[in-house]
């Protein structure tokens, strides 16, 4: 997200940006609330019925106990009429330490304001892409030009980064591509006289 808002920014400003690629990155959901709900119900679908239920017993306690927290404003506060005060997260995250949580809970506030007109590389694992997106992992709403998929195979959203073979099969990947990037620009007689920023997201 933050390479595609930093590529975005310098073509708004008029600069030219050379190279954009993202590992295994979903884009943000058009409607945050809206993917929310039908994320919520494919998993609530994808259940067996003993889990539905548990399910479903989580959620009247989690929105009873969130009744009776904000009725306790109204009854007075004697000795037999006192509710205890629970603890709510008011937000429905629990973020703690978890940074595949905070990952998500920022992609689910991020907000672009630009469209990205250029193209645009994704390297990402072989596993099963998220529910409601696409190949392109939600990025065409977002960019315009060409964008190419490149799978990884036999890594995870963590090894395709920190583990040999994988990092060095990515890396292979963006040298090809900026040589043949820079290969284009000297067959053309580019003489760059526009800004240029190369972004990878590694």
């Amino acid at each position: 997200m933050v390479v595609f808002e930093m590529a975005a920014m310098l073509q708004a400003r008029g600069e030219k940006v050379e190279f954009l690629a993202m590992v295994n990155n979903y884009a943000p959901p058009e409607n945050a609330t809206i993917y929310k709900v039908k994320s919520e119900l494919n998993k609530f679908m994808k259940m067996e019925i003993g889990e539905k239920f548990n399910y479903a017993v989580e959620k009247n306690m989690n929105l009873g106990k969130k009744l009776l927290f904000k009725a306790r404003k109204f009854i007075p506060g004697d000795s037999e009429n006192t509710i205890k005060e629970v603890q709510i997260d008011e937000s429905g995250e629990s973020v703690g330490n978890d940074l595949r949580t905070i990952h998500s809970v920022a992609l689910l506030n991020y907000h672009p304001v630009h469209v990205y007109s250029g193209d645009l590389v994704i390297f990402r694992t072989a596993d099963p892409i998220e529910a409601f997106y696409n190949e392109t992992l939600g990025w065409d709403r977002l960019v315009t030009g060409k964008i190419e998929t490149t799978i990884i195979e036999g890594c995870n959203n963590d090894t395709i980064i920190t583990d040999e073979p994988y990092n060095a099969i990515m890396a292979r990947k963006i040298r090809e591509y900026l040589a043949g990037r820079a290969e284009n620009e000297s067959d053309s007689g580019n003489n760059r006289q526009n800004g240029m920023f190369s972004a990878a997201l590694l």
